[in-house]
């Protein structure tokens, strides 16, 4: 089961043994797994569980340097490894293992203990993040994200939780999940985009660990203009709306002709009395 928090979704692991719970935000635009360790993690916030102890788990051990990822680096404290993330936020620590509970088996689990953390990091509900990029797995795993949580299933997905048929598009990109974007619509409104539009950087990346949805700032007026047409108002993320307005359907039109359509709830957050895009 998936829960929320702060705009991020999280999972628990049980990790050790025996075994201790680990909230993690499901990340599919990075590939390390991390969460904070006792006895000391600087600058570390308060999560929604104890730091891991790896004094306390019987199947713990460090790696070694001829084990270091190729991102690491070895030193005499051991297999040293950081993250930074695109919005800021970061984390550094040393590689370790233990085993992981998963559907009644235990299975090998490599992470880093965090001993430090900065940015959005410290603030958020879940202690650390699981990474789900295609750079980290080698089969295949599904999510249901919700505006309360959603489900998390690995190794494949569980149809009985379907509400209506699958519809897929290819991906196009690595390590990340590229997808190849053609135009947005705005209540039936093109923007006038076209796939060359999403091309640039790393192209048009479903992240599950990202909060907002971005678009190229080259399309900025065109998205504008459209929303001007079908709102009657300016498009307004600073501020955000006062009073309720004709909020449109967005739909993502990718190239191979898939249509994902965004009600008014799955692109507006509320923020006191505000609604906010994002």
């Amino acid at each position: 089961r998936l829960y929320t928090g702060f705009g991020t979704h999280y999972v628990y692991l049980e990790v050790g043994s025996p075994s201790q719970a680990v909230s993690v935000m499901v990340d599919t635009g990075s590939h390390l797994t991390a969460f904070p360790c006792s006895p000391r993690c600087e600058g570390c916030g308060e999560h929604t569980d104890a730091y891991f102890s790896p004094a306390a788990s019987s199947t713990f051990e460090w790696l070694d340097c001829g084990e270091c990822p190729a991102e690491g680096s070895c030193d005499e404290a051991g297999c040293a490894l950081e993250q930074a993330y695109a919005e800021g936020s970061s984390w550094r620590g040393r590689a370790a293992r233990d085993t992981v509970q998963v559907g009644g088996a235990r299975l090998p689990l490599s992470f880093t203990c965090v001993s430090r953390e900065t940015g959005l990091l410290v603030s958020q509900r879940a202690n650390g993040v699981v990474g789900l990029s295609r750079r980290a797995l080698g089969t295949s795993f599904a999510l249901c994200l919700t505006p309360d949580g959603g489900a998390f299933s690995l190794g494949g997905v569980d149809t009985r939780r379907h509400d209506e048929p699958m519809r897929f598009t290819a991906l196009s990109g690595w390590p990340y999940y590229t997808v190849a974007l053609a135009d947005v619509e705005i209540a039936g409104r093109s923007i006038g985009a076209s796939p060359s539009d999403f091309a640039s950087g790393k192209g048009a990346v479903v992240d599950s660990g990202t909060t907002d949805t971005y678009l190229p700032r080259a399309l900025a007026d065109a998205f504008a203009a459209t929303w001007r047409l079908a709102v009657g108002a300016e498009y307004d993320v600073a501020s955000g709306y006062l009073r309720p307005l004709p909020f449109p359907d967005v739909v993502f039109v990718f190239a191979d002709g898939l249509r994902v359509r965004l009600a008014p709830e799955a692109y507006l957050v509320r923020k006191g009395a505000r609604l906010l895009p994002r």
